[in-house]
This record gives C-alpha cells, sequence and structure tokens, in this order.
C-alpha cells in the first residue's frame, strides 16, 4: 500500500472552539469501480488523485497512474481499464491532458491534448477529437467535443450526457436522433443499466431513473454514490443523513455525518430493501461485484475498503497514509475581483459562523460594490486581523430603508443581521432571501440556473456571481468570480471565494479559500468536482449612500460546525423577535431544482413512483 497515499494537513494552530479542519471523506479511497467479472477494483483516492487496481481474490495491488484526475470516472473494457489524466508542470508527462488504457501492467496513451473527454468503456472511446469514428461513425458524435462524460450503453444502441447545464440528452446511434430531457432536471454522470433500457442521472443528493424509449422518469429516490446491479432493474445506492437533513435543532453542523447506509431499489417492484444499515460503519460507494451478490465500498469516517457478504462486512484494505499529492495543472483565468471572507475567521470571536455560508458569500459579493462601509472588528484567528464586514453576519443594522432585525438560527445561538435574515430558522441561507437581501442593498440579483455559459457571459461582462452548490456531498453557498482557460477557451473550471476554505487541499474548514478552483459538475481538469444546484446573478453599479445602525451581537457558545445551503422560498414570519422552531427531523431538502425546490418530506412521495414502475417495465419486455 506505499503506492497509495493521501493528502491530510494538520488541522490549524489557535482555532475558536476547538474546530479541526477537515469534514469526513477527506480521507482514504473515493469511489470504487469494479470489472464486469468483480475480480478487479480500480481505486482512487477520495480526491481522484491517483489510481490502482485491486485483485479481489488474491489482494494484489497495483498503481496505475499517481495523476490529478486519473480516479475520476474510470471505466473497464475487458481486462483494460481506462480513464483520464491530467498533468501539470514537472509531472512524468508532458502538461496536459492524456485518455489512456491500462491493461497487462503497461499505460497506453490513447489521445492528448488541451482537453480531453473521459475514456467510455465496453464499445469505444472517446476523447475531444470526437468518438472511435470506426465503430459510430463521426456524424453520431461530431458536436460533442465540449463534453467530458459520454456514456455508451451496454448494447451500443444509445448514447448518454450532460450538457453545459446538466440537461440529459440521450442519443440513438443508428439514426443520430438526439432528446434533450430538460423535464428530467439538472444533473450528471449518466449511467445505463445492463440491458440499455434504463438510465440513471443523478444530482447532489437524489438519483433518477429515466426509461430511455419513452424518456420519462419512472424512479426518484433521495440518494448518493448509486451503482447498477448487474444483469438486473435494480440498483445500489448510500443513504446519507447529515446534519443539513435533520435541521438546527437536532445537529450541531451541517456538515456532520450522521449516518449511512446501503440501499437496493428494485425496479420491478418499487420496494427498498436495506443491506447494509449498522451505526458503526457511514458506508459509501457501494458497488456490485459481478454476479456473486457481494459488494465492495467504503467507510466514510476512516476511509477503508469494505466488503459486504452474506456473512456481514468485512474489511478489505484499510486506509492509506498521507503524502502530497501531484503538482495542479498550469491553468490562465478570467475573473473579476472579490474581496474574500470566511464564515468562521472574520466573524465575531463570539459568533459561531459555521452555518453562515450564504450571509457570508453575499456579503462579499456586496463589498465587490463596497455598498456597505467599513464596520472594522478585530478577528483572532487564525491571527490576529481586521475584518471590514464579518460584523454585519450576525448584528442588526439599517441601510436603504430596510432594518435587518429578523431573528434566525446560528449555530451557537439566534442572531440578527444578514444571518439572521437570510437563514431565519433553517439555519441555512434560503434561496429567496439571497435574492431579497442582493436586492435591498442596490445589487440587482436573480437565479439564472445552471448553466456554465452563465458564468462566462457574466464574467466576461465583469460581474461576478453567487451560487448554491454541493461540496463533498454538503450544501453549501459560495461567491463565483470567474472561469479558467486554455489556450484562451474557457474550460470547466470555475474560479471562487469558497467561505469555508480550499475543500480541495484535504482540510476543508482552512483559511485558503481565496481565489481558487472546483472544477464543474461532469468535468475533469483535475481539481476537486462539486455538484450544482442554482446561479444568482450580481449587478453592481455605484454603492448607495448607507446608513447603518448598530445592534448587539448575541455570545456564542458552541462549537462552530460548517455550512449548507436550503434551497426554500419559505414564508418565515415578521422577524420580530426569535421565530418558532421548525422540526425538520426526517427531512430532506432538494438541491436540484426539481419539484419548485421546496423542503420536502424524505418519501411518502418516492414509493407511489416507484410502485408504478414494475408494470411499465413489464409491459415492455
Amino acid at each position: 500500500m506505499t503506492a497509495l497515499l493521501l493528502l491530510i494537513a494538520p488541522a490549524l494552530a489557535g482555532t475558536p472552539g476547538g474546530v479541526a479542519p477537515g469534514v469526513e471523506g477527506q480521507r482514504g479511497f473515493g469511489a470504487p469501480v469494479a470489472d464486469e467479472s468483480g475480480q478487479h477494483l480500480a481505486l482512487t483516492r477520495w480526491d481522484n488523485a491517483g489510481l490502482w487496481t485491486l485483485d479481489v481474490a488474491s489482494g494484489a495491488l497495483d498503481a496505475v497512474s499517481t495523476a490529478r484526475g486519473a480516479g475520476f470516472h474510470p471505466t473497464w473494457s475487458g481486462g483494460a481499464l481506462r480513464f483520464k489524466a491530467v498533468y501539470g508542470a514537472g509531472s512524468t508527462l508532458p502538461a496536459g491532458q492524456y485518455a489512456m488504457e491500462w491493461a497487462s501492467g503497461r499505460a497506453l496513451v490513447l489521445a492528448s491534448g488541451r482537453h480531453v473527454a473521459q475514456p467510455t468503456g465496453r464499445r469505444g472511446t472517446a476523447f475531444v477529437q470526437g468518438l472511435d469514428s470506426a465503430r459510430w461513425g463521426a456524424s453520431v458524435t461530431d458536436d460533442l467535443a465540449g463534453i467530458d462524460l459520454v456514456e455508451l450503453d451496454p448494447t451500443g444502441r444509445t448514447l448518454a450526457w450532460d450538457d453545459d447545464a446538466g440537461v440529459l440528452h440521450l442519443r440513438d446511434t443508428a439514426s443520430g436522433r438526439t432528446r434533450a430531457l430538460a423535464a428530467v432536471g439538472h444533473g450528471s454522470h449518466p449511467a445505463f443499466s445492463s440491458d440499455g433500457a434504463l438510465v440513471l442521472h443523478r444530482t447532489a443528493d437524489r438519483v433518477l431513473v429515466v426509461d430511455v424509449a419513452s424518456g420519462v422518469v419512472v424512479a426518484l429516490v433521495t440518494g448518493r454514490d448509486p451503482a447498477w446491479v448487474p444483469g438486473a432493474h435494480a440498483l445500489v445506492y448510500a443513504d446519507v443523513v447529515t446534519g443539513a437533513d435533520v435541521g438546527p435543532a437536532a445537529a450541531s453542523s451541517p456538515y456532520t455525518v450522521l449516518s449511512s447506509s446501503l440501499v437496493e431499489l428494485d425496479l420491478e417492484t418499487g420496494r427498498t430493501r436495506d443491506i447494509l444499515r449498522d451505526a458503526a460503519v457511514h458506508a459509501r460507494f457501494p458497488t456490485p461485484l459481478g454476479a456473486s451478490g457481494d459488494l465492495a465500498f467504503v467507510d466514510s469516517r476512516t476511509g477503508a475498503l469494505w466488503r459486504l457478504t452474506a456473512s456481514g462486512p468485512a474489511l478489505m484494505l484499510s486506509a492509506p497514509g498521507a503524502a502530497a499529492g501531484p503538482p495542479p495543472p498550469a491553468t490562465a483565468r478570467v475573473e473579476v475581483d472579490v474581496p474574500y471572507m470566511h464564515q468562521l475567521w472574520d466573524t465575531p470571536d463570539d459568533f459561531d459562523g459555521g452555518w453562515s455560508c450564504g450571509p457570508t458569500s453575499v456579503l462579499q459579493t456586496l463589498a465587490k460594490w463596497s455598498v456597505l462601509p467599513n464596520a472594522d472588528i478585530t478577528c483572532s484567528w487564525p491571527t490576529s486581523h481586521t475584518s471590514h464586514w464579518g460584523w454585519y453576519v450576525p448584528n442588526a443594522y439599517a441601510f436603504n430603508g430596510y432594518t435587518y432585525d429578523a431573528w434566525g438560527v446560528a449555530a451557537g445561538g439566534d442572531c440578527q443581521g444578514a444571518h439572521g435574515f437570510i437563514c431565519r430558522q433553517y439555519g441555512g441561507a434560503v434561496w429567496s432571501y439571497l435574492v431579497d437581501f442582493m436586492n435591498q442593498h442596490g445589487v440587482p440579483s436573480a437565479q439564472v440556473g445552471t448553466d456554465y455559459n452563465t458564468v462566462v457571459s457574466e464574467v466576461n461582462a465583469g460581474y461576478p456571481l453567487y451560487a448554491s452548490v454541493s461540496v463533498l456531498g454538503y450544501g453549501h453557498i459560495l461567491s463565483l468570480r470567474g472561469y479558467v482557460t486554455e489556450d484562451g477557451s474557457p474550460i470547466h473550471t470555475i474560479v471562487v471565494n469558497d467561505p469555508y476554505g480550499n475543500a480541495g487541499s484535504g482540510d476543508w474548514g482552512n483559511d485558503d479559500g481565496e481565489d481558487i478552483v472546483y472544477d464543474w459538475p461532469g468535468y475533469n481538469n483535475g481539481n476537486l468536482e462539486i455538484s450544482l444546484s442554482q446561479l444568482f446573478t450580481a449587478h453592481g453599479t455605484a454603492p448607495p449612500d448607507p446608513d447603518p445602525d448598530t445592534g448587539t451581537a448575541p455570545v456564542d457558545t458552541g462549537t462552530p460546525p460548517v455550512d449548507t445551503g436550503v434551497p426554500a422560498p419559505v414564508d418565515t414570519g415578521t422577524g420580530e423577535g426569535p421565530p418558532d422552531r421548525v422540526g425538520l427531523a426526517g427531512d430532506r431538502v432538494s438541491v436540484d431544482g426539481i419539484g419548485g425546490c421546496q423542503v420536502v418530506a424524505a418519501s411518502p412521495g418516492w414509493g407511489v413512483a416507484l410502485l408504478a414502475l414494475g408494470g411499465v417495465l413489464r409491459r415492455r419486455r
């Protein structure tokens, strides 16, 4: 195991309230991928840096690549493993992107260039230059040069991909007829069932199953990390419950994983069954091992690899040790300047900003336009420094004819100010209140969907954005300030100010979140991939004449957790004092724009949709 190493940075000294940077999932293994026989696994680190193969029977581990992104969506084709690798300056290959195939202990470069797509499995290989024209015909694939993930179903009849806005597309390879299934909602990482009849489409925390023939969504469940059961209309997924799912009254932090269990969904009957629900194990990334009935999974608490058999779970490989990762690729950026604020380090010492990513992100964006005057405070961590705008997060103030004295739930107690107005009784940011807050401060703002081209056009016009996203599976709000280019052309990597630090470094919660990069959903440029729920514009102009009031900050005694975004336009009352608590236990938060983005109950509706599916599939056969 010495070749398989992991970057884990030490906790920052002098952090408030005992906060140790790093969240669950930033250690050990990422999602394993089994070959068709189930006899071999492709393994990667949690951040997809590096790729290894494991012989399941013997335990023999072979190093394939230590490149960035090599573990992002590798695919097996017989005994060969296909993957994409991103090399920076000083790497073993010249800087660039490579589509590669590994077999019999040797790696073969299939294609290289400024932008190379993810190789597909089984029947062909997809590159930016187009798919294998000898197999599929150039006319079928010429327009897919900018798409990273193109999936071919096992029968070779259908291609699936998600466009820049996360819209699922299905294309008949014989006729070239293409359907854009906008009604499905936006997502990424499509995957076909063994017979090609169904394709799954996933968002940050939901799995949709689409009937290929009709284009209709036939199943919708709350879950993550889905994988098809070989030879069946069934899938397995992780049922992850975090603090954001149960609400601030039941959990101290939305970034606390309370449980993660494995569930199987039978699409013929619509029934689900628990296949592993153990409080001592946080099971993620279930991967069926061929027709054996066993599956591999990762315990996200420890990062270790396990095997689930009829006798129960058994440890396969312990989490790897720590080491520095490969160098990042060199890139050019197009961006606008946005001053940085950290939700923990730049808010008052006596306030717990763990749930304040939304207020912090929009205050950063207002600072771009010098809307609010400086309200300087001295913050103690990680070293003593002056914060210009952190005071506004928990303190009541008046501006532009509005008074921000509504009370909202925070990690350590109720507060007012930007956090109280935006978060109310939910703790996390509410989309409609983010927009209202910006508009009231003289910066026109609106929800504008999930299209990457919106980022490019807004930044080119000199405007930043802010976004509701999922980072490492946790809901979050961040400030979006630019995009990355290669040879002058945009690639699907964004430049952000993350108010909770740099999640790609291995110790999210650090103080290094300014001007960092994440990869767009479904794309691999060697950086941490995030999920996207909503983009928001921020069209600032000359600042209005401010006249802020002052208030008294409550004293917080809790331990600062991290943050979540709640995309729910809700009515939370007048804000004249602390609101009544709203019980959220058992609820889920929709983050993918489907169903109007309400806070919805976890399960009642889904069972009905699934039961209807069995009849649909049986009639088709």
